[in-house]
């Protein structure tokens, strides 16, 4: 009998187009040649390989052309990077002005990289060591082998542990870290402990050998680290560091430009490995490649805004927090490359701003993005702190990039308290991003509610107020092809009362197994489970051999409601088939009505899951579920007779950590076609009297103190009266 894996590939293998058959052929030689010719020209470090890669007038002898680069580098003034030496000082006054205790945290954080220990992912203070143990993973005791690149770069050769960490790790982010402790303190340690880390990486971690390679979007994330620290600690590299850096950053780009994902990883890996080429190429031109790297850096991520992006500006992948990953890429390579005559083109701006856009329309009122989808925890840029699900310096950057008030005024509702813009803008656009953010007018957007059709995101806001009542519902692709990085949550829903979270999707937790497939289940959303099985079949950590298939039947918005209504046919894989449809209206400033109309012949078990935030405590009484979350409150009501509990559950708000919450359970057996509907009813301090009851085929009434109401979900549409 054949395994699993090489299943896996003679599907794999059926799939292939022509071009992508060609692709990994030649791929598969080229790492053949990687693993037997270790002095191949992608791992060539030698001195004199250098010297004829460089673009400029150097002698041969070593000692005089590292001179003569260090000297050319300090006295140009194009290429630009977003900072430079001259900008350092502006920039740390403009932030300490904005931000006093800037300074302080800076420190902090260096201080604690000093002491051996790092922040990573959603992990606090790991012990990696000063100089770090760079294959180690600290949290699972498991130290990653020295064996080349393709023999760890697969899930199934790994000896357990979470890559995830010691990536994070060899991204060297924690560079800007120690850089900006160093400009705002002009303290020599972090300089001193920036050099003495690159040169023990140098040192232990030659090219193609162990998990610091297995990766193309790694390599890109650690160049891009490199440049950061070339230029935060430009005065005291010396010109050894300076030219051994440039030595492994050309072995960068070679080895990013061999390996690009183009089949393997087709989305943010992409997009992320065409950034570090292109800002390679731009920032080095005294490579004589460097011009063939930037043009197909730029062409890659030209291609990829527009193959990865849906008209309604979501990123493909179905994932809010790499959607961020994504337009975090796009930004920078639009500020970047305005500053050196290679801007983007008018179309791929205006999708960048579509991609924002998008985010601005799903803030919760708390102003932060549902986390749907994968979250990984990974940044594009650390030289600001933010939490997972906050879009704030994103926003605030690309208020004052685009000019665009309803983006500041986004950018405001995730931080309230804040005058001016986010950090990480300043460091981005310079000390004038200061007055560029403050000449933006804020502007609500004109809609509360919006519709992503493309993306399959529907947003039920009653206004734009930090109370306002919220649900964001599902009825879209699972994602890419394979979905990668989507779940199995077609028609689930997030929901917020009086501006606090009450029902919310519990995240990713971690990618290794046994992890990986509980939290990216059916059961784990906020949706319903048939016979206790996935709306689709997943094939390896990355991939769904089978996806539910979804349909929008409508969409209405307007003064009084709005209603949303689509479908999935992820059951009817089953020996006797169920489809799924759902229904959902908001009376504005009332409450949501969830209406689920399941057809099939047979007998089915039925679960519908309402996950809830951490801090949020429910009770079962009376057939109703009773959630409070400080003042505010959710009751739910069921039209039909079923079991309702109370059960534990785990959110995971941060990659790798997880929060005790708690979920509201209920089930029933039913035959044939089956309905069932949910009052979903906020309220203020205590819960009032209501009745909710079914009036007809897809009509309810709804009584409580204030008033009388019949709702129409039907076929055709919806209304209320």
């Amino acid at each position: 009998m054949m395994s699993r894996g090489v299943l896996q590939k003679l599907k794999r293998l059926v799939r292939m187009s022509p071009g992508e058959f060609a692709w990994r052929t030649g791929q598969a030689l080229r790492v053949r040649i990687d693993r037997f010719c270790p002095n191949s020209s992608l791992n060539d470090l030698s001195d004199r390989t250098l010297i004829r890669s460089l673009d400029i007038d150097v002698p041969n002898d070593v000692i005089a052309a590292r001179a003569k680069l260090w000297e050319a580098r300090r006295s140009r003034t194009m290429p630009r990077f977003f900072v430079e030496p001259v900008e350092l000082h502006a920039i740390t006054g403009r932030i300490a002005e904005l931000f006093p205790d800037e300074a302080a945290n800076a420190a902090r954080q260096a201080d604690a990289i000093l002491a051996g220990r790092f922040d990573i992912l959603g992990y606090r203070g790991v012990e990696f060591g000063n100089p770090p143990r760079w294959n180690r993973d600290p949290v699972n005791g498991v130290t990653f082998p020295d064996v080349f690149w393709a023999d760890i770069s697969s899930p199934d050769k790994r000896p357990g542990g979470d890559p995830k960490i010691v990536w994070e790790l060899h991204r060297h982010q924690y560079f800007q870290q120690l850089g900006k402790a160093y400009v705002f303190t002009g303290d020599a340690k972090y300089a001193e402990c920036f050099a003495a880390h690159v040169r023990d990486w140098m040192a232990n971690n030659p090219p193609g050998r162990g998990l610091a390679w297995a990766s193309g979007l790694e390599l890109a994330f650690r160049a891009m680290s490199w440049l950061w620290a070339m230029h935060l600690f430009r005065d005291t590299i010396d010109q050894a560091l300076l030219w051994d850096m440039i030595k492994w950053l050309r072995v960068h780009a070679l080895r990013i430009e061999a390996y690009l994902s183009y089949y393997y990883a087709p989305n943010t890996h992409l997009q992320g490995e065409g950034l570090g080429l292109w800002m390679l190429g731009t920032m080095l031109p005294e490579l004589r490649p460097s011009e063939r790297w930037r043009r197909l850096g730029g062409r890659i991520l030209s291609d990829e805004i527009r193959r990865q992006v849906r008209p309604d500006g979501i990123e493909y992948e179905q994932s809010t927090y790499y959607h961020r990953y994504s337009t975090d890429f796009y930004l920078q390579r639009a500020i970047l490359g305005e500053l050196n005559g290679d801007p983007l083109e008018r179309g791929e701006l205006a999708i960048l701003e579509r991609m924002v856009a998008a985010v601005t329309a799903t803030l919760t009122p708390a102003g932060t993005t549902p986390m749907i989808g994968d979250s990984d925890g990974g940044r594009a840029l650390r030289m600001e702190e933010w939490e997972p699900n906050d879009p704030g310096a994103l926003l605030s950057t690309a208020a004052a990039w685009f000019n665009n008030g309803e983006f500041k005024f986004a950018a405001q509702r995730c931080n309230p308290a804040q005058a001016g813009p986010a950090i990480e803008t300043i460091w981005l656009l310079g000390p004038g991003a200061v007055e560029r953010y403050a000449s933006v007018e804020s502007r609500e957007p004109p809609a509360a509610s919006a519709a992503l059709k493309d993306g399959g995101y529907f947003v039920m806001r009653s206004s734009w107020a930090p109370d306002a009542d919220y649900l964001w519902f599902d009825c879209g692709p699972m994602g890419m092809p394979g979905a990668g990085h989507g779940h199995a949550d077609t028609l689930a829903f997030e929901l917020w009362a009086a501006g606090l979270p009450m029902i919310i999707d519990p995240g990713t937790f971690r990618y290794p197994p046994p992890d990986r497939d509980p939290w990216r289940a059916t059961r784990t959303h906020n949706t319903v489970t048939v016979d206790g099985v996935d709306q689709g079949v997943a094939d390896g950590p990355f991939c769904w051999a089978l996806e539910p298939r979804h349909k929008l039947h409508h969409w209405l918005t307007g003064k009084a409601f709005d209603y949303v209504d689509g479908e999935h046919d992820g059951y009817t894989r089953l020996a006797d088939p169920v489809v799924h449809r759902r229904k959902v209206m908001f009376v504005k400033g009332r409450y949501w009505i969830v209406s689920d109309e399941l057809t099939t012949r047979g007998r089915h078990a039925y679960e519908w899951h309402f996950h809830l935030a951490p801090g949020c405590r429910a009770q079962v009484s009376d057939e109703r579920a009773v959630i409070r979350n400080g003042d505010a409150g959710l009751m739910i009501v069921p039209a039909e007779r079923m079991t309702m509990s109370v059960a534990a559950c785990r959110v995971s708000e941060v990659y790798g950590t997880v929060k005790d919450a708690e979920q509201i359970v209920c089930s029933a057996v039913a035959e044939g076609d089956t309905t069932a509907a949910f009052l979903l009813f906020p309220f203020r301090d205590e819960p009032s009297e209501v009745t909710f009851e079914r009036a007809g085929d897809g009509i309810f009434r709804v009584v409580d103190a204030e008033s009388e109401s019949i709702c129409h979900l039907t076929g055709a549409g919806a209304r209320i009266g």
